[in-house]
């Protein structure tokens, strides 16, 4: 399986015979105040503007998200028919004209060199998947739901480098791969981006890291959190389901989400990744772990005992 971490700064694209054409695919459903400045980061990218295209697919919106999409030089799209970001992907997949599919999502703001870094690794290192960094962004008070949601979400290096997956917040596949491949899976909430990197990855398309392909991203305070962890527990079932684990560890796995988590642990991420000490800091990311990772197990506990989705 040809997969890996490698970090891409500092190389040149060179002369190509020519730039690859990009489709750039952003589901969106009642996101009209975000899909704005995502909008507005990808029109200025420096990639050559005649050699990407900008896919907005929405997912079911009843704001002014079409609208205001609409008023941009961008292609507007509607997945009506099944409410799941990954069929809105699907959706934009059948328009893409791209060799080359980038994907983010409606609330990420990429850099300006999002699109140039993306296909920089592409071709530096041969691989058919790029994994971009996501910073997280916080708001101006930050809280320990905050805290938490940043240092366990979106680890795109560490998820890339251990388990050879990606996430579409921030992914380049060339279209080659969905040829190959097929489509994400369609059927879940969450985690379908997940189950078809590794299943990219398993079937020997490389996998690569390049932090310099950033999208800045909000992190998420409590109740969004919530309802994005209870997301994610009903889809890890899904993935279970795809690895052909046991029921035995099945139900270990679950029982971890309700586990507490250690203080300790806490303790060193806070001072390793976001410079942060003091005790009462520590007691408040654990806490509000605690309850995220209990939505996740009530997630997971529901779509357990539901019917299996279909997944195409």
């Amino acid at each position: 399986m040809a997969r890996g971490c490698i970090g891409v700064n500092n190389l040149q694209l060179g002369n190509p015979e020519r730039w690859l054409f990009v489709s750039v695919i952003v589901p969106v459903c009642n996101n009209a105040r975000c899909i704005q400045t995502c909008l507005e980061s990808l029109l200025a990218q420096t990639y050559p503007r005649e050699r990407y295209e900008v896919l907005i697919v929405d997912n079911g919106s009843t704001d002014a998200t079409r609208d205001v999409v609409q008023s941009y030089p961008v292609t507007l799209l509607i997945e009506d028919r099944t409410r799941s970001s990954y069929a809105a992907r699907n959706k934009g997949l059948q328009h893409a004209r791209g060799e080359v599919i980038a994907f983010t999502d409606s609330d990420c703001t990429p850099v300006r060199e999002w699109i140039e870094e993306g296909v920089r690794a592409l071709r530096s290192y041969s691989a058919e998947l790029v994994g971009g960094n996501v910073r997280f962004v916080y708001s101006q008070r930050r809280t320990s739901a905050e805290i938490w949601d940043s240092l366990t979400t979106k680890q795109i290096k560490q998820n890339i480098q251990n388990r050879g997956v990606g996430n579409t917040a921030n992914l380049f596949v060339r279209a080659a791969v969905f040829e190959q491949i097929g489509p994400f899976p369609d059927e879940i909430e969450s985690g379908g981006d997940l189950i078809w990197t590794k299943r990219a990855t398993q079937n020997g398309f490389k996998l690569v890291y390049a932090p310099a392909a950033e999208v800045g991203h909000p992190t998420r305070r409590l109740g969004a959190l919530l309802k994005k962890q209870y997301r994610v527990g009903k889809g890890q079932v899904a993935s279970w389901h795809a690895d052909g684990l046991s029921w035995q560890r099945k139900v270990r796995r679950i029982v971890r989400y309700f586990l507490p988590p250690s203080p300790s642990t806490i303790a060193l991420l806070l001072r390793d990744r976001l410079g942060l000490s003091g005790w009462h800091r520590v007691w408040g990311v654990c806490i509000a772990g605690w309850v995220a990772n209990s939505a996740m197990g009530v997630g997971s506990v529901v779509a357990s005992l539901s019917p299996p989705t279909r997944q195409r």
